[in-house]
């Protein structure tokens, strides 16, 4: 009777000295997300995001709307790693942030969270007023081999700038539109 009793109260200690270990850094690091530091807030970040803690996944979504470009981009690679679906829309909104990694990032993280909404979101900004955008939507399109954007990518063909142009031909290109197709694309303006 002794030796189970010992037994419990060894696996006993085992699992509360884990919890405390695994659990109070967790804890920890999480107030620091809220610190006026922005160093302080990154090496938290990424201390969280190491460990894959889901429990931070409040936090990372409110570091969505750091200064901090960097606390962003961490914490949008988070979400995406920790397949916080339920973040999809502020992500979104990250597509349009003057920060091209963050934009990148936001794409990352909404393709490996299955996001149907990030292929229509990036075929609207091809329509966008601003140059890099365009070029950056397009790359995007291309990157995420989204065949359904063909017919838009197409009228950037023709755009009055040379710099989308290109891109808008090199995606069509990763798309597996051929050359002769694109070229009666071209001269359908």
């Amino acid at each position: 009777m002794n030796r189970t009793i010992l037994i419990i109260i060894g696996i006993l200690c085992a699992v509360i000295s884990a919890y405390v270990w695994h659990y109070s850094p967790i804890k920890t690091l999480r107030r620091q997300l809220y610190d006026k530091d922005p160093e302080v807030i990154y090496n938290a970040a990424i201390k969280l995001h190491s460990l894959g803690a889901k429990a931070a996944i409040p936090e990372f979504t409110r570091l969505l709307k750091s200064n901090n470009m960097f606390a962003r981009v961490l914490a949008i690679e988070s979400l995406g790693m920790l397949g916080a679906k339920e973040t999809i829309p502020e992500l979104i909104k990250l597509l349009k942030d003057d920060e091209r990694d963050v934009r990148n990032s936001a794409v990352l993280a909404l393709k490996s969270l299955g996001a149907k909404e990030l292929i229509p979101e990036l075929t609207k900004l091809l329509q966008d007023k601003d140059q890099q955008t365009r070029i950056w939507a397009v790359a995007q399109l291309g990157y995420c081999n989204a065949k359904e954007s063909i017919p838009d990518i197409k009228k950037l063909l023709n755009d009055k700038d040379e710099w989308v142009r290109i891109p808008a031909e090199l995606a069509l290109k990763d798309l597996g539109v051929f050359d002769s197709e694109i070229q009666k694309a071209k001269e359908n303006k």
